[in-house]
């Protein structure tokens, strides 16, 4: 796959998207491009939305990946109610964080929507730094392909999975895009289900579509706030969220192929 660095020049998605019958925002982090010429591995990590509708064809198609290792970023309560059809390893990755608003009744705009994603997204960096900490030695502690989820594959899963790809030298614009991809992978129905679910809680039309958006903006400024806290990714990972530097090198080995110069 050619993938241009350039915002411009829509990235391609198409083979790294995984079809199934359940969910609908599967994805492959490998095949992207990195800083130096490489590319991310295939096959090696995968970022999903809820696993708890997968048909026969689906577990069928799940078992040929070899996935040794799945985290359910989920919340307790999600958890029981939609449980994961193959078994999971749960990290939740907003509790215990300030990411709920005193009240959804003040959210009347897409631009209240927006700026509450910008809110958990801070609200993960900073306060759930060790539940992110866990999640990533998992992650590169698997001796097998690995995939994250958690319900719609966007928030919780994107910030993870942007994590990820800047550790890689994924350049900024690829690494929006492909969080981007979301607003559109995601089938009619899901997103009218989350909709369903954002009105049931009192928020305004307006705000939950802002809300189930993936602005390229907001994961921009996340990715500013990592920065600007601990200077790079690496350092974040290793001084905010504990993940011992050795699993870190590790992470980094499974998640680029170095390019041919360099070999």
């Amino acid at each position: 796959m050619t993938a241009s660095t350039s915002p411009s020049q829509p990235l391609g998605h198409g083979d790294r998207v995984l079809v199934f019958d359940g969910p609908s925002n599967v994805r492959d982090l490998g095949g992207l491009p990195t800083g130096d010429g490489g590319v991310t591995r295939r096959g090696q990590f995968y970022r999903a939305d809820g696993l708890h509708e997968l048909s026969r064809a689906d577990l069928a198609r799940f078992a040929e990946l070899d996935i040794g290792l799945v985290i359910d970023l989920r919340s307790q309560a999600e958890r029981e109610a939609l449980p994961d059809a193959v078994d999971s390893v749960h990290v939740p990755l907003i509790a215990d964080t300030g990411a709920t608003p005193p009240s959804f009744d003040a959210m009347t705009t897409t631009a209240d929507g927006i700026a509450y994603l910008t809110h958990v997204y801070r609200a993960l960096i900073e306060e759930a730094a060790p539940a992110v900490g866990r999640v990533i030695e998992l992650l590169a502690r698997s001796e097998r392909p690995a995939l994250f989820h958690c319900m719609a594959g966007k928030d919780r899963t994107g910030v993870i999975a942007a994590l990820l790809l800047d550790l890689a030298d994924v350049p900024r614009p690829v690494i929006l895009e492909e969080y981007a991809h979301t607003a559109s992978a995601r089938r009619a129905a899901h997103v009218a289900e989350s909709m369903a679910r954002m009105l049931g809680r009192g928020l305004a039309p307006e705000a939950a579509a802002g809300v189930l958006g993936a602005p390229t903006e907001v994961m921009d400024a996340m990715l500013d706030l990592v920065r600007a806290r601990a200077g790079s990714t690496e350092r974040y990972l290793v001084e905010h969220a504990a993940v011992p530097a050795d699993a870190v090198a590790l992470l980094r080995t499974r998640l680029v192929s170095p390019s041919p110069q360099s070999q």
